[in-house]
This record gives C-alpha cells, structure tokens and sequence, in this order.
C-alpha cells in the first residue's frame, strides 16, 4: 500500500488513484495504530487536485484527519477545523452519517477542554438526530451525555443514560464501523458505570460490574 501511494502521488503517478487507495486504507491505519501515518497521508491526498471535485470522499478524508490529529494533537485548532468542515459537507450533503461524526468530534474537542456545558449540548445535538436518522447510534448519545453527566456530578442522571446505552447498544462487526467513533463503545460505558456505581456509595456492586 505504501507503494502504491509514493508512486500515485509522484509526477509519474495518477493522483485519482492514491485518492481512492488513501479513502479505502482509512480502516487499516486505525486498525494498526498508525494513527500519524494516516495523518500525513491523508494530507496528501487532500491536497491532489482530482479531490477537489469530490466532496463525499473530501469529507471522508477530512474526518480521517480530524481522528487521526485528535489521537497525535489533542484539543487544537488544527484538530477542531477538520471536523467543522466534515459537518459543513455532510449538511450539504444531507449524510447523516458524517454529520454524527462531525458532531462526535467536535463533542470530544469540547470534553477534552473541559468545556463540559457545551460539551452537554453537543452530545443532545447528537443523541437526538441520531434518535431519527440512525437509531443504532442513539446509544452512543446516551454514552456521550452520561459520560458529561458523570463528570458534572449528576450521578443519578449519568447512570440511567449510560445504563440505557448498555442495553440497547449493538456491537458492530465491520471494522470500518467499529472505528466510527474511535473507540470501543460498550469497553468505555461499562467502565464508566463502574466508576458511577462507586460514587454513589455502592462499591461492592460497583467492583462486581463487567469492564471489558
């Protein structure tokens, strides 16, 4: 793969080509945790001239970079534009797909500024929409809310939602949907249960609870 791309964006190569082949590697690079990689190549396929007539594979790559930034950079400008232009795309393009991409994105960059009131209402901007387009993402809105819930001390509040999360979720099996949202969703909710049930005073309920 990685010569396919050195020849497809080199003066002899076909830039349409490493386009293609940078979109359908997106899987792998996470897969692998060449997250930095993903980055840099990404770039270069959006900076590739047949790119720019292409806005469903424009908002693929940008929300590739927007991830892989997220997992190098953190919290930063440079991470935070990514996903504004995956959202403004996928409005234009009515994708309800990558508009709850964009959305998680912009959520996490909130929650890792510790900006948890906005955080809030990112996480309501997605578990509502995802209630009506995508029905299979509503429970990760409800992991989003309880997460902010949690860390706001809403205790109570926290665990119905990510305990509702828990029931209703569906694994995905394609690795391409497993990374949707970076990480493992049910991993992430049992723990956050756990750590809910042990500040309301239930420890030995709260070391009984599955984390993995």
């Amino acid at each position: 793969m990685r010569t396919a791309l050195d020849w497809a964006f080199s003066s002899s190569g076909e830039a349409a080509v490493g386009v293609a082949l940078t979109f359908a590697a997106v899987p792998l690079w996470f897969a692998s945790s060449q997250t930095r990689e993903c980055s840099v190549r990404v770039n270069a396929a959006l900076a590739a001239a047949p790119l720019n007539r292409d806005d469903a594979k424009q908002m693929g790559l940008r929300a590739a970079l927007a991830w892989s930034l997220m997992q190098t950079r953190g919290s930063v400008a440079e991470t935070r534009h990514p996903w504004e232009s995956v959202l403004q795309i996928a409005e234009r393009l009515d994708d309800a797909d990558y508009r709850l991409r964009a959305i998680w994105g912009l959520w996490a960059g909130l929650l890792n500024s510790s900006d948890l009131t906005a955080a809030l209402r990112f996480a309501h901007n997605f578990a509502d929409p995802a209630a009506k387009a995508r029905p299979a993402d509503r429970p990760v809105g409800d992991r989003m809310i309880g997460y902010i819930l949690r860390l706001m001390g809403d205790q109570s509040r926290a665990r119905v939602h990510i305990e509702r999360m828990l029931e209703n979720y569906q694994e995905p099996i394609v690795v391409a949907e497993i990374i949707r949202f970076v990480f493992d969703q049910r991993g992430v909710s049992r723990c956050f249960l756990a750590r809910i049930v042990w500040l309301q005073r239930f420890a030995d309920q709260a070391v009984q609870l599955p984390t993995t």
